[in-house]
């Protein structure tokens, strides 16, 4: 019986152990740790799923004891992957590492307590704990520790940058291993970010009015992000002279609005990509508006709603007063100080042409869009006649202009400039066209001289014309006799001086006109039996007070400016003076106011009728008509005073030997080339208004070559704006000019 006992007391110890051990083996243990704070001030903690207490027992070979652990983000909970786990076993002891998968787990095997654990990872703070002992784990091994890692904390405040001021609703993102991240800004512009890595590229959704902005990450802990807003400098300018333009109005999409400063710029800030700026309130100019797209500068072109400006001569600076502007049809003259104003401008680009005697033609194009010259423009090409492309500046002065409906101080102002041009021509009958080899040797010989000029008949002393005219009477009174096929033409002609740079004048004898008065006696200078009067020379006139006889030279001389001539020369303004005067009779009555009203009016209406040609215009008269009294017509209707207001060049006869003894207190005229001519310039100067400058002929014949260059000398020293030789022949002596190398020919 007691044996039974025994066995039975043994059997339910077994039994008893067996369940105790049953229980250990399905029992779970999981440690949890965590790294609250910089310094890890709380210690692990085991939380342990059965509360029974055991005995201690330590890892042996016959009880190995491993840990799977997780690492994750403290504060979102999500896995690190990569992180680094240190390993230590105490002083003396070697340490070991090892990385946490994609998943941020890891695992130790066979342990060795204690057991210092430490886990880093780029933008998390450093997490640390030592395993002193584990109770009532050993059969329950492997044991499960999670770590959570509390991300390193960036703060920063996002700011206007010219302001300071801080921008609240500002969204922030980056891209980084340890994932993507986006805040925005509180309405103190603050904001954080958690664990960033060094380099980390931080990107700003900049609000509308600022410009784009990244940085890279550099591991501070505060952070200051400075917005730049969008800055768009304006610059407005006058589109004729680029000069700027001070006190310009300009609104961006009607709300925001500045004025230009005396540099004419304005500066708009938090601008956003687009836009459209409207300029406006600018006296003088034209409103505009202008698209904008995402630039830091905007240029802004003003059309001026009219022009004024100044003309000067290039050579003194000095304003050319009663200067010509020309306009597409319209001409007007500069005022006495050289200025002008042009209160209204084309819609298509037009024509601009100004001209002044001793000057060069200038040109340009003038539209509401601007002034364009070869160098703005290459579409635009010179005329035939002699010119050179206007050149401009802004106004080196303020520039008033009196005018009625004008505002001229707030019209932009053009400081024009001309080239000082002196002819210094030859004469070539009408008959030498006939011979193009002829005339092309006279265009050879200026080109190799000092010569720059040619003077041409193409309506010569007997009335007959140098081309083939439209005009209806020409045939019919046959003025174009001499004219045939053969001649050079005048538009080859003009070519071909072009080409070699010279000037051409052509030359018309106007009331002296044979054909004109055989073919319409009613029309000429008559005898009192209705003859026609011939003069010395048995050449007949035409009656200069008739209007058939104006409108026939005017018809011809618009011919000849539209080939393209530079100037256009008349000689015989006047009434006859040589032959037996005495015996003409005219239908109008013969006096002094009646003459010169005549040649007045005549000169009128030619000088109107070439206006739109932009045509130099000369008159010749005889060199004894600049000593007489102003009022004296000398019984020719020939006056200064009655044919200045219509040209550019007064061109007197100061031939030496047409004087007689007596004449500008001379005993013998002839024999004082030099005084004559020098005399006579100065004299001819004080006759003619600013605007028109006296060329005088000068004696091609008669005289020696010593002489001759007296001639010129005088002209020179009376500083006469160029001079024309005169030899009916067309026969001169290269020794006469200085060769193009500034020689004497020889």
């Amino acid at each position: 019986m007691k044996t039974y006992l025994k066995q039975l007391l043994y059997l339910l110890f077994l039994l008893l152990v067996t369940f105790a051990l049953l229980a250990c083996s399905h029992s779970s243990a999981t440690v949890v740790a965590t790294n609250q704070g910089a310094d890890n001030e709380v210690a692990p903690i085991a939380t342990v799923a059965n509360q029974i207490e055991q005995p201690t027992i330590s890892p042996s070979p016959t009880h190995p004891l491993d840990i799977i652990g997780t690492i994750m983000d403290g504060r979102t909970g999500n896995p690190l992957p990569s992180a680094e786990i240190f390993l230590s076993n105490g002083p003396g002891t070697s340490p070991s590492s090892l990385i946490a998968d994609q998943n941020g787990v890891f695992q130790i095997q066979n342990i060795e307590l204690p057991l210092t654990i430490r886990v880093e990872s780029p933008g998390y703070e450093l997490w640390e704990t030592t395993l002193a002992s584990l109770k009532s784990l050993v059969h329950n091994s492997p044991y499960k520790l999670e770590v959570n890692l509390n991300p390193q904390v960036t703060r920063g405040t996002v700011l206007a940058a010219d302001t300071t001021e801080p921008l609240a609703g500002v969204t922030l993102t980056m891209n980084s291993p340890n994932g993507s991240q986006s805040v925005t800004t509180d309405s103190s512009g603050n904001f954080e970010l958690y664990g960033l890595l060094p380099d980390t590229t931080i990107s700003v959704e900049v609000p509308e009015g600022y410009l784009p902005f990244e940085m890279a990450f550099g591991g501070e802990s505060e952070l200051t992000l400075s917005l730049q807003p969008r800055q768009v400098i304006v610059t407005v300018t006058d589109g004729f002279s680029g000069a700027p333009v001070e006190g310009s109005t300009l609104a961006f999409n009607q709300i925001v609005t500045a004025t230009t400063n005396t540099q004419g710029q304005a500066t708009f800030s938090r601008m956003p990509r687009s836009g459209q700026f409207v300029v406006t309130d600018t006296p003088g100019y034209v409103s505009t508006t202008l698209d904008y797209q995402d630039s830091e500068s905007v240029h802004v072109t003003l059309t001026p709603s009219g022009v004024q400006g100044v003309v000067r001569g290039s050579d003194t600076g000095q304003p050319l007063a009663q200067a010509t502007i020309f306009l597409g049809d319209n001409a007007f003259r500069t005022d006495d100080n050289g200025r002008f104003v042009l209160e209204s401008l084309p819609a298509e680009p037009t024509q601009l042409m100004i001209k002044t005697a001793g000057y060069r033609r200038t040109y340009a194009q003038l539209s509401q869009s601007g002034i364009f010259t070869a160098a703005t423009s290459e579409e635009i090409t010179l005329p035939a006649t002699e010119g050179r492309w206007l050149t401009t500046a802004p106004c080196l002065e303020t520039t008033e202009v009196v005018t009625t409906s004008v505002t001229t101080s707030t019209l932009p102002c053009l400081d024009i400039t001309l080239e000082p041009f002196q002819a210094k021509a030859i004469y070539v009958p009408l008959h030498y066209l006939r011979s193009r080899e002829r005339m092309i040797g006279y265009l050879d010989f200026i080109a190799a001289t000092e010569l720059n000029a040619i003077v041409v008949d193409v309506k010569g002393d007997f009335g007959f014309i140098a081309w083939d005219s439209q005009v209806e009477l020409v045939p019919e009174i046959g003025a174009d006799e001499w004219f045939t096929d053969t001649w050079m033409p005048l538009d080859e002609f003009i070519a071909e001086a072009k080409a070699r740079n010279i000037y051409t004048i052509a030359r018309m004898v106007v009331f002296k006109d044979n054909p004109l008065a055989n073919g319409k006696p009613e029309w000429a200078a008559v005898r009192e039996d209705g003859t026609v009067w011939l003069d010395g020379e048995d050449l007949g006139w035409a009656n200069p007070f008739r209007q058939e006889v104006w409108d026939y030279n005017i018809a011809l001389a618009k011919e000849v400016a539209a080939f393209g001539f530079d100037e256009l020369n008349f000689d015989y303004i006047r009434f006859p003076s040589d032959g037996d005067v005495g015996a003409i009779v005219y239908e109008e009555e013969n006096t002094l106011e009646t003459r010169t009203a005549a040649i007045g009016e005549f000169m009128t209406q030619l000088s109107e009728a070439l206006q739109p040609y932009g045509v130099f215009m000369s008159a010749d008269v005889f060199g004894l008509t600049l000593w007489v009294r102003p009022d004296s017509d000398m019984h020719i209707g020939q006056r200064v005073i009655d044919i200045v207001p219509h040209i550019d060049y007064l061109a007197p006869m100061v031939y030496p030997s047409t004087f007689i003894p007596g004449n500008l207190g001379y005993d013998n005229p002839s024999a004082e080339p030099y005084g004559i001519v020098y005399r006579s310039q100065e004299q001819a100067e004080t006759l003619v208004p600013p605007f028109v400058k006296v060329r005088p002929w000068l004696q091609g014949y008669w005289y020696t070559l010593d002489e001759m260059r007296l001639l010129k000398q005088g002209a020179t020293d009376a500083q006469s704006t160029g001079w024309s030789w005169w030899n009916a022949g067309g026969k001169y002596d290269i020794d006469l000019f200085e060769t193009a190398e500034g020689q004497n020919g020889e």
